[in-house]
């Protein structure tokens, strides 16, 4: 099954590496969804149209988007700011955004070992959180010692 998946994954991210400005996402979609039946359609292990299934509910998501993005624009990843404005009316920055790379894309590979820091930074938080909730709640009681020691 690995094998299936990977070689029609191949051929699909080349062809996908060779669309160009001005192709036709529909007809994309169609020429994959098809190679997709075709490739499952002597499979027993696999029902083709669950596969296919779960293709188009990831056109339907992002891939549909992108594919209309890259129609009009070409390969172009150009990065916005997120600017909001708060209830006091001031703007505030939110960060960036980018159509065809996801935020996440690029703090995986480029800030991976920062964000792997910062996760553990905020478990080490969370169990100290829940360690003094427990002597809050342990200690709080009518003779407790918080009790006693707020006084």
């Amino acid at each position: 099954m690995d094998k299936v998946f990977a070689d029609w994954r191949g051929n699909e991210l080349f062809r996908a590496a060779t669309i160009k400005t001005g192709f036709r996402p529909k007809q994309l979609i169609h020429e994959i969804s098809e190679d997709l039946l075709a490739t499952y359609s002597n499979n027993p292990l696999l029902d083709k149209y669950d596969a296919y299934q779960h293709l188009m509910n990831y056109w339907r998501d992002p891939m549909q988007d992108d594919c209309y993005i890259i129609t009009a624009d070409g390969w172009k990843a150009e990065p916005y700011r997120i600017i909001v404005e708060n209830k006091a009316g001031k703007k505030v920055d939110k960060g960036w955004a980018c159509d065809l790379v996801p935020a996440q894309l690029v703090i995986d590979h480029y800030f991976y070992k920062e964000k792997k820091q910062i996760e553990q930074l905020e478990a080490d938080r969370d169990a100290v959180v829940a360690q003094l909730t427990e002597l809050e709640e342990e200690h709080s009681g009518e003779e407790g010692f918080l009790l006693t020691w707020k006084r």
